[in-house]
Parts: structure tokens; C-alpha cells; sequence
């Protein structure tokens, strides 16, 4: 068996790196080349492993596994290598400064998962937190607990954050905000708050505009004890930065500081975060809803190609309407042309 490098990516195989043999130390080539370049390490190996990043997930773990061939002393005696050890180089990179950037907004799995778009920036320095002056306790317990969900997520703690008040709402147009709120939610957003997505209400769920009033007007008393979404404590939701295109707002808010804790605990809990998804989402102390799906506004580019197959995805009808249209264009283009080879023959024919 020949030494190889096994990677996996979230327990799954991925691939196998062969790995050559070393030179070796007694070698009067390799002592050379090492007297040469004293950066030279030759029992170092260097390859390249390509990633399925469409796969990826926010908490992908990439596992290498050595294996070394047996040491041969003589027939049917082979035996484990116990003195050989291996590692990666900590200086080793993931390369992904080639991969187009593009996501549709607001999206809240994004931000459950990766704490985007604030983990662009591993220390934060493009982010932006937004909370009263006058702050509950649970405000700042709010605060601290998605501060350190998203250093989570990016491996590095967030020393550059800024932390403002509602009247410096204006100055942040270089910033991604959060917006941390309890109470009278259209008093803390002012203009803003018209910007919030609005739930795709049906026949029948009265009880989410009426629960969207309340976070509008703390006059209306809290929702009355029930079952699904009358029942929503805290909402999370974001909306493109009326300061900056391409800037993101998420505000989590409740009707009461306490219900706060309802949301932050299920954005820091494995199991709930993946019913977290669309572009509001409710949270009361059992489930997760799905307010509204609808994306609103973009970030990044794509190339052309990706961009128009981007596009007509979420144009479907119009894909289908072009697609017949060229059919028929087509089968107008082939009937004139094998009508004008039918009259040509003909002609000849004629001739003879």
C-alpha cells in the first residue's frame, strides 16, 4: 500500500492525495539542493484539493487523515510505521478569491448560520449595533449572545464593532446595522420601520397583522394565549440600508425585553437554525414561522451567464414563454428553408 492523504468534508470522502517519498537525508542531491536554499524543506509535501463549495455549508469541518505505507522486511512482514508523523502546514490557505459572490436579501438563514452579512469582515469593523441608550438588560444580553454567535462563525473575536444609539441612525452609511430592539419598535426605527418586509398574510391569519400592530403601537395589549402565530414573541428581518445599496439592516425585535431571549436562543441552537429561512421569521418558545419569503434587494455580482440563469429562475413564466417563441421561431426558419430546397429541386428536375 503507498502513503496518501484521505480528506473528507463533513465526514464524507472527498479525495486521496498520494504522497511521494521523501528524499532521503543521505541523498548527496538533496543535501545539495538544502545548502542552496535553505528554505528548502524536502520531507515537505505541497498539493492542491479542490472543494464542492456549492455544498458548502456555514459550519463545514474538512478532515485530513494520514496513511502511511508498511515498512517490508521481508516476505508477508510488514509492519506499521510508528516513528512517521505528519501534519498540515498551519500557514495553508483556502483559496476562494475566484469564486463569484451573489446572494438575494434579506435572508435570515444566512444570518442565522453565518452571522451574514456581518461576518464579511471577521473583526466587524463593517458592522454597526443599534440599541437605545436607555437598554434593557436583556437588550445587552441579546447583544452579547449574537456577538458571539458570529465570532463563532467567522473564528475571530468582534473588537471593531460600533455601537450606536437611533439618533446616529443616519452616520452609519458605511456600515451593516443591527438593530436590537424591545418595545415601541416604529418609535426606535422612525422613518425606517416602513422599510420592515410585510407578512404575505392569507384569509384567515388575522393574527399576523395584528401581531405586527402591536410591535408598531406598544398602546395594543400583548397576543392572547393560543396556538401558531398568534402566539409570536420576537421577529428577526432585515431590509436593504436606505443609506447605502448593497448595505443590510437586521433588526431583531420583540414586544417585551424578555422575549428577547426567545430568538437569541434559538439563533445559537444547532437543531432550530435550519427552520430559520426567508425574510422574516417569528419566534415564540416552541417554533420558528416563516413570516415572509420574499427577496427584495441583492448582494454581489455574477458573471452574464449566471446572471440571466439567475434571473430567469425566478422568472419561470417568462422562461417558458421565450422558450416557446423560439421553437416557433425555429420551425418558421427550417420550413422556409427545406421549402426553399424542395422549389430548388423541383427547378432542377424541371431542367432535365
Amino acid at each position: 500500500m503507498d502513503s496518501r492523504l484521505l480528506a473528507s468534508l463533513n465526514g464524507v470522502p472527498l479525495s486521496t492525495i498520494a504522497l511521494d517519498s521523501a528524499d532521503n537525508p543521505l541523498d548527496i542531491s538533496s543535501r545539495v539542493r538544502r545548502t542552496l536554499d535553505p528554505d528548502q524543506q524536502s520531507a515537505w509535501y505541497s498539493s492542491s484539493l479542490r472543494l464542492p463549495v456549492d455544498t458548502l455549508s456555514a459550519n463545514s469541518e474538512l478532515t485530513f487523515y494520514f496513511q502511511y505505507d508498511y515498512l517490508t522486511r521481508g516476505e508477508c512482514k510488514d509492519v506499521p510505521t510508528d516513528a512517521v508523523a505528519g501534519r498540515i502546514d498551519p500557514t495553508s490557505t483556502l483559496d476562494i478569491s475566484h469564486l463569484p459572490r451573489f446572494i438575494a436579501l434579506p435572508d435570515m438563514a444566512a444570518f442565522a448560520n453565518a452571522g451574514f452579512p456581518f461576518s464579511k469582515f471577521a473583526d466587524l469593523s463593517q458592522t454597526a449595533v443599534v440599541m437605545h441608550p436607555d437598554a434593557s438588560l436583556e437588550e445587552h444580553s441579546a447583544y452579547l449572545t449574537l456577538m458571539g454567535s458570529i465570532s463563532a462563525s467567522t473564528g475571530y473575536p468582534a473588537t471593531h464593532v460600533k455601537v450606536a444609539n437611533p439618533r446616529q441612525l443616519e452616520s452609519l452609511n458605511d456600515k451593516d446595522i443591527l438593530i436590537i430592539a424591545a418595545g415601541d419598535l416604529k418609535t426606535k426605527l422612525g422613518a425606517w420601520h416602513h422599510l420592515m418586509p410585510n407578512p404575505q398574510s392569507t384569509a384567515g391569519e388575522n393574527s399576523i397583522a395584528k401581531w405586527l400592530s402591536q410591535q408598531f403601537d406598544p398602546r395594543i395589549s400583548d397576543t392572547a394565549p393560543g396556538t401558531g402565530i398568534a402566539t409570536i414573541k420576537s421577529t428577526l428581518t432585515g431590509f436593504e440600508s436606505p443609506l447605502s445599496t448593497g448595505r443590510s439592516v437586521i433588526v431583531l425585535a420583540a414586544n417585551q425585553p424578555g422575549q428577547l431571549n426567545i430568538a437569541t436562543k434559538a439563533l445559537i441552537d444547532r437543531e432550530i437554525i435550519p427552520d430559520i429561512k426567508g425574510s422574516m421569521v417569528g419566534f415564540d418558545t416552541n417554533h420558528v414561522y416563516t413570516l415572509d419569503n420574499t427577496t427584495r434587494y441583492h448582494n454581489g455580482n455574477l458573471s452574464p451567464l449566471r446572471g440571466a440563469v439567475t434571473w430567469f429562475t425566478g422568472h419561470p413564466l417568462l422562461l417558458a414563454g421565450l422558450a416557446l417563441l423560439a421553437t416557433f421561431t425555429l420551425g418558421i426558419l427550417m420550413y422556409v428553408s427545406l421549402r426553399s430546397r424542395a422549389e430548388q429541386r423541383l427547378k432542377e428536375q424541371n431542367r432535365h
